[in-house]
């Protein structure tokens, strides 16, 4: 397949994106060129994304229960990345991919954020990190539930949480169940409000769903309200 150059308003939509991300994220702001940052908010919001997606598989894969360090080093590893606020140090290591969580580690911001890492660490478990995965999950599904003005947006918001229990293979933290049943406990669970926001009959109505929601999953509505 030939390839498409992408055309200057799909570039600016790209920018303006990963502009928005950095600033949710709390990113610096980068300096250079006008079209050095331009370029380079758009390759850091790219290996940003990987990054963290690599992270999570090392906690994944790992075959310790107790993940302490493992926990402090990658917060160290994510801080020291995020720490770059050079746009060549993010166009001058594009073809790295993952490695460039390496060359993250080999700067002298690293070592620095390790040492305070490993000093304000707290014992952490593979438990530990499925409950605050769950709870940071759960939270982003009711914000939407929660600012969805008509029956409409409710359902999307419901049927995108399904899809992201699909994709992400969220589980449900119950350690009377197996990864498998507590995948089906959560969809089930979602599948239950859906049906039950359906029957509701205005505004007021699904907000009491969501409380009840919340009480079931143990996650307080003010957080997310």
């Amino acid at each position: 397949m030939a390839y498409t150059p992408k055309t200057a308003a799909e570039k600016a939509a790209e920018t303006a994106a990963a502009k928005d991300r950095a600033a949710a994220m709390g990113l610096p702001e980068l300096t250079g060129s006008d079209k050095q940052i331009e370029w380079a908010l758009v390759l850091r919001d790219e290996a940003l994304t990987k990054a963290e997606d690599a992270f999570d598989e090392a906690i994944d894969n790992s075959s310790d229960d107790e993940l302490t360090d493992a926990v402090a080093e990658i917060k160290a590893a994510r801080e020291a990345l995020r720490a770059q606020t050079k746009a060549s140090f993010w166009i001058d290591h594009r073809d790295e991919g993952l490695w460039i969580i390496d060359t993250a580690k080999r700067t002298a911001e690293f070592k620095t954020l390790l040492a305070t890492a490993l000093e304000e660490a707290v014992p952490t478990t593979r438990g530990d990190i499925m409950k605050e995965r769950q709870s940071e999950f759960f939270k982003r599904f009711l914000k939407k539930v929660i600012d969805a003005t008509t029956m409409e947006n409710f359902l999307k918001a419901s049927h995108d949480c399904m899809a992201e229990i699909h994709r992400a293979g969220i589980v449900f933290s119950d350690p009377d169940l197996n990864s498998m049943r507590r995948s089906t406990k959560l969809r089930d669970m979602v599948r239950a409000l859906i049906a039950e926001a359906k029957e509701a009959e205005d505004a007021e109505g699904i907000e009491q769903l969501v409380k009840g929601f919340c009480k079931e999953t143990g996650i307080d509505v003010a957080e997310v309200a």
